[in-house]
């Protein structure tokens, strides 16, 4: 075999190698990223804690998630608690699918700033 025939095969070997490639790339969806599920739990007797001024650090005071992304706030304790603008009932548990960008924020009892923010990307 010749040597400019074995380079054209070396060739369309690495042609048809980065097609085939590029084929499963696209049609396995792009290596696009599996939605997360950010779990947290208040521990019961939570709100004494908080009352009797202990910081308690229980979820971020910053979060960052994904369109797609879920919440699981379990709520352990016997009084109601803020993450932002959620609420989670005493022993109830508050789950959120996040379906569009943009940021949640207000005051939380489940960390030392007293403030929570959600940020929600694409």
């Amino acid at each position: 075999m010749n040597r400019s025939r074995t380079v054209t095969l070396v060739g369309a070997f690495a042609l048809l190698l980065a097609a085939l490639v590029l084929a499963v790339v696209v049609f396995s969806g792009g290596g696009a990223r599996e939605p997360k599920t950010f779990r947290y739990v208040i521990p019961a007797g939570t709100g004494d804690r908080v009352a009797a001024g202990e910081d308690v650090e229980i979820v971020p005071a910053r979060l960052v998630v994904r369109v797609g992304d879920r919440l699981l706030l379990r709520n352990k304790d016997d009084v109601q608690h803020h993450m932002g603008p959620l609420l989670v009932d005493p022993n109830g548990l508050l789950s959120m699918s996040f379906s569009d960008e943009g940021t949640l924020e207000g005051v939380c009892t489940l960390n030392e700033s007293g403030q929570a923010k959600i940020i929600v990307k694409s």
